[in-house]
């Protein structure tokens, strides 16, 4: 109806020759719209309540990590990690409550595994007094376990998904504590939304999330004007989520000691808070606690994560390494997230001009990522691997969008326009690029990873008739996690593994397997071999491609 009148306008005002402006006429023709008053409405009723525009945004990231969790098709992950963290919450659901992995088998699945063929190992899963410990902190299977019960594979990203939608609003508060307006504040969050990788992380099943979320309570206490300060009480709460983020991610403790100098420091400049101290006191004695617990368990304060970062340690080869990772690291930081160049440049403006001078908050945020980066590199023991983004620095995202609203918003205070609109037009395009980078490109590469890259093989394995499994390297058995309650799975790395498995399944009366390999691997050929006297042979017939893997059907018979 609204198209007819409008069409109707423009036909009588061309018949009766009027010469009509372009923007006359179109506030002539939609000037009774509907629609066009509704926008009116909606844009004064913006600007009578300013402090709804951050919720605005909040509620768009909302829907988009909706859309992101409807990508998932079934219980397949992003990287192989999960697959194992998944096995252990799955064993904390059945009421077994080990540390270790313990995978249900028949003795003799259990005998082959400690000759060598058990489907996982280094650096992912450790063998300690015949216990299969997973590198990665048990914390975050355990807290998964109760939303696998409830809501099935579709639980495991409860966490992830929720601690994202409870940092927005962390970051929302810290926006106001520092001062920034409802423009500035929405800008900083569609930063971190839709132009950090922050978001791609909460259909992913990890807990960066969870761990940023805790580590970023940290900053915010240190960023607490002191009309802010809350009770001893609440502090001591603080200090110890922040520790807890120690618990998921154990690199953040170079955050939490960071956040214990800048406190410390501020002791020195202004007074003692107790408050603060409390915060401190109770931070590090949760680090502690989780030291002294890995000690008991793993023997080493760093706990599992320690098998990976001591590994054929050697001082020069780890410092070689860790350099290595630093220069991994930042140049991800800066290719996934692009606005990090903005107060990059801020810095740059701030050294050359002596109008420009940075506040506290300012300098204790520059100082934290500077400090994280080069300290984190040297505790981890890669760079991340399979990612999107720098998981690692995943906490430095919700900074530098602070830092970066912060500083753009000291840009549009400048007398000098040619300021404003050059620290604007910056500001746009690294958001742009960020938003491309993150909100299109990482969407569509979340979207085909789910459908193409391990499912088909999955949906094969567990289809097929065969109840064994041998892989060619432990990727495979962590991203075929869901077939684990329906098949035995074996790794065989050398000709003489698969010797040794085709053996045992023939006395155990089983004359075929699947053998899977990585598309990039060797193909199998033919296998002859001697097992008490007996002549025995492996024959593979390929099925093809699956998505990554390359499948095949091994026959075994006597020769």
């Amino acid at each position: 109806m609204q198209i007819d009148v409008v069409e109707m306008r423009l036909r009588k005002s061309i018949a009766h020759g009027r010469r009509v402006g372009f923007r006359a006429t179109l506030s002539q023709v939609v000037g009774n719209c509907s629609l066009a008053e509704d926008f009116r409405s909606l844009t004064c009723w913006l600007s009578q309540h300013p402090h709804t525009r951050p919720l605005i945004v909040i509620l768009a990231g909302i829907l988009f990590l909706l859309y992101l969790q409807s990508l998932i098709p079934a219980e397949v992950f992003y990287s192989g990690d999960a697959g194992l963290k998944t096995l252990l919450s799955k064993q904390f659901c059945a009421g077994e409550f080990h540390l270790d992995l313990r995978v249900p088998a028949d003795p003799w699945v259990h005998d082959l595994w400690e000759r060598g063929l058990y489907p996982f190992g280094p650096p992912f899963v450790y063998d300690i007094s015949n216990r299969h410990y997973l590198a990665f902190p048990f914390v975050f299977p355990m807290l998964s376990a109760p939303f696998y019960a409830l809501f099935g594979f579709r639980g495991l990203y409860v966490i992830p998904l929720v601690s994202t939608w409870l940092l927005w609003f962390a970051f929302l508060l810290v926006c106001r504590w520092v001062g920034l307006g409802s423009i500035s504040t929405s800008l900083a969050l569609a930063t971190l939304i839709f132009s950090s990788p922050l978001s791609m992380y909460s259909a992913m099943y990890w807990e960066h999330t969870l761990a940023v979320l805790l580590a970023f309570g940290g900053v915010a206490v240190s960023l607490a004007p002191p009309s802010r300060r809350a009770s001893r009480r609440w502090a001591i709460l603080g200090g110890i989520v922040a520790g807890l983020s120690v618990w998921l991610r154990p690199e953040l403790v170079c955050l939490s000691g960071i956040i214990a100098v800048m406190i410390y420091a501020s002791f020195k400049l202004r007074s003692v808070f107790e408050e603060r101290a409390a915060f401190v006191v109770s931070m590090l004695a949760t680090i502690a606690l989780f030291w002294g617990f890995n000690m008991v368990v793993y023997h080493h304060p760093l706990g599992a994560h320690s098998f990976q970062v001591l590994e054929g340690f050697w001082l020069h080869r780890r410092v070689t390494r860790s350099f290595r990772i630093f220069e991994s690291l930042s140049v991800d930081l800066f290719s996934y997230f692009p606005i990090a160049f903005f107060p990059l440049a801020g810095i740059l403006v701030s050294l050359g001009s002596r109008r420009v001078r940075l506040a506290s908050s300012t300098k204790i945020l520059l100082w934290t990522c500077a400090l994280f980066v080069p300290l984190a590199a040297l505790m981890l023991p890669n760079d991340g691997g399979k990612q999107w983004g720098p998981r690692y620095l995943l906490i430095l995202m919700p900074i530098i969008s602070l830092l970066a609203a912060l500083m753009l918003n000291a840009t549009l205070k400048s007398s000098k326009a040619g300021w404003r609109y050059a620290g604007s037009a910056l500001f746009l395009l690294l958001f742009i690029l960020g938003t491309y980078r993150n909100t299109y490109l990482g969407t569509v590469s979340l979207r085909d990873d789910y459908r193409e890259r391990v499912l088909p093989a999955l949906d094969l394995v567990q289809q097929h008739e065969s109840r064994v499994v041998a892989v060619a390297h432990q990727w495979i058995s962590q991203e075929l996690e869901a077939a684990f309650e329906q098949k035995t799975f074996f790794r065989v790395q050398e000709r003489e593994d698969l010797a040794m498995l085709g053996a045992a399944l023939f006395d155990q009366g089983h004359r075929g397997f699947l053998y899977l390999t990585l598309d990039y691997q060797e193909r199998p050929t033919d296998l002859h071999f001697l097992s008490d006297d007996r002549h025995l042979m492996i024959k593979f017939a390929e099925l093809g491609q699956y998505g990554s893997y390359l499948i095949y059907e091994a026959a075994i018979g006597e020769h």
